[in-house]
């Protein structure tokens, strides 16, 4: 068993070294230091770092290091011995409980409470297994027990049982393998039955196509000559690929040549519902044909007409770095870095109100509609063209349009996390611009069993989400078109004008000039 030492510093200025076990306990330190310097046990106590020890406690679960330094003081109250309440917790799940003093051993506690014929009884207490000669030579008073109460635990197993630890398996020998001395073994190779084939870019060797005798080679071919012979055709293969990528014609006007490198995400990932919206063609696209309800060009449709997403995974080859990527990768951590040194302005509220503001008019430069879609608890949805200017309470009237109830006390929420919308904030103030979607909240005192919340007379003007998308992405275009012409128009408007304005615009400024010019003192007007 592990031995240790402790230093105990007595009140007269000696120190006494203990030498102990781990199923030592503190109360056994303290008697026997006290034994040596000729105190009373009773009235000190073992303090380490200004903290006193319990003394029924073990050098195994004290915490304390090998060679600790510890002090003996005076107790804050005096010890006194009293009887000890014992539980005796048996195989079979009782418990016996008995009271014994501190001078009784543990085979006391056995005789007096357990009367069993099955041999090898084995008491544990604190991790602690005593048995056989033990029982007799232990007493409470050793186990830290001089009052209070006590649990001890009784099996039967044999001493031999008790070294053996549960669930660790066996070591399996290693099994010893001869080894066989290496031999090399030359294989002719015949060059004109090697093929290789130029796809493209890419060039490769067909191993299948040696000679029939390249077939039956056996596993001691010198595998460094077949490396050596492999690397010398990959060679030539790459030469050829050089001449014949300098035979090529230019390409045609408007097609372009894939460069190499890794694959786009657009190339790996195309999702169903996108590759459906972008197969019409916007401009064949008539608006007229969409079932549009109110003037806000509603369109209804069930959220399961919504097809999921088939998002193929992109190929290995898309996440090996290149040169460029590690380049880019590198020029943002030391942007980010030089962001983190300096530190960024410290602003004001109206400064933080201002780019707030000026954040909002870019987008209504930018998005000239947004598409609101509003999801109900039936799982059906309700879409509307707005204005990003157009506020809350615009859409929450478009909404009650279209309710078998116009009464019926709603309210609009984004979510997560649960958000309800104020009715006199604007769509670009709650952050809606360009497109949002909303679900439609009743409150708890006006909840009811009801499954529809939109009229009867709508359900014949349901479509399909790939629809809607459509009639959003041409109403988008539409707007953006007209948008430009504007900008067109705006821009040539000005010219016609431009000269008598700016002849005017002169003389003005001189006569301006001529008033505010301060007069010198010697001039003397006729």
């Amino acid at each position: 068993m592990t031995s240790r030492t402790v230093n105990v510093l007595a009140p007269n200025g000696r120190r006494q070294t203990v030498k102990c076990t781990l199923n030592t306990t503190i109360l056994q330190v303290l008697e026997e230091v006290c034994k040596k310097q000729g105190f009373n046990p009773g009235d000190y106590d073992i303090k380490h770092h200004n903290k006193a020890l319990d003394t029924s406690m073990t050098i195994q679960f004290s915490g304390l290091p090998n060679n600790a330094q510890l002090e003996l003081g005076p107790a804050v109250k005096t010890r006194k011995e009293s009887e000890i309440t014992v539980a005796l917790n048996v195989q079979d799940g009782n418990r016996i409980l008995g009271t014994f003093l501190p001078s009784n051993t543990l085979q006391d506690v056995l005789n007096s409470l357990y009367q069993s014929q099955e041999p090898n009884p084995v008491v544990i207490y604190m991790r602690r297994e005593l048995y056989g000669e033990d029982l007799e030579k232990t007493d409470l008073r050793s186990l830290g027990l001089t009052g209070g109460r006590a649990m001890l635990r009784v099996i039967h197993k044999s001493p031999e049982e008790l070294k053996t630890q549960a669930n660790v398996s066996s070591t399996i020998p290693p099994k010893i393998v001869e080894e066989k001395p290496y031999k090399r073994v030359f294989q002719p190779i015949d060059h004109n039955d090697n093929a290789h084939t130029v796809d493209g870019e890419h060039s490769h060797i067909d191993d299948q196509k040696f000679s029939p005798t390249a077939k039956n080679v056996p596993a001691q071919l010198d595998v460094l000559k077949l490396a050596k012979e492999r690397k010398r055709n990959e060679d030539k293969a790459n030469t050829m690929d050089h001449k014949s990528s300098q035979e090529v014609l230019k390409p045609e006007k408007g097609r372009t040549i894939k460069k190499e490198g890794r694959p786009r995400i657009s190339e790996t990932i195309k999702p169903q519902t996108v590759e459906q919206v972008h197969s019409y063609e916007l401009d064949d696209v008539n608006l007229e044909d969409f079932p549009f309800t109110g003037d806000k060009r509603g369109l209804i449709f069930p959220l399961e007409s919504a097809e999921s997403q088939v998002i193929e995974d992109p190929p290995d080859d898309f996440f090996n770095l290149t040169v460029e990527d590690a380049k880019t990768i590198l020029r943002d951590i030391r942007r980010n870095k030089e962001e983190a040194e300096k530190g960024g302005p410290l602003l004001t509220a109206a400064l933080r109100q201002l780019e707030e503001s000026e954040k909002q008019l870019r987008k209504i430069n930018k998005y000239s509609v947004c598409i609101i879609r509003i999801l109900f608890p039936d799982r059906i949805v309700l879409q509307g063209v707005f204005s990003p200017t157009d506020s809350v309470k615009t859409v929450s009237e478009f909404v009650a349009e279209h309710l078998s109830n116009i009464n019926t006390p709603f309210y609009l929420y984004s979510s997560p996390p649960k958000k309800i919308l104020p009715e006199d904030k604007k769509l670009i103030e709650v952050d809606c611009v360009p497109r949002a979607l909303l679900h439609f909240g009743i409150e708890d005192l006006y909840k009811t069993n009801q499954l529809s919340f939109l009229r009867d007379d709508l359900r014949n003007k349901f479509t399909t989400n790939s629809r809607a998308s459509l009639a959003a992405m041409k109403i988008k275009h539409e707007m953006k078109r007209i948008k430009n012409q504007d900008e067109d128009a705006g821009k040539e408007s000005p010219i016609a004008g431009c000269s008598q304005e700016s002849d005017s615009s002169k003389a003005t400024h001189t006569e301006t000039d001529l008033k505010t010019e301060k007069i010198p003192k010697w001039f003397k007007a006729t």
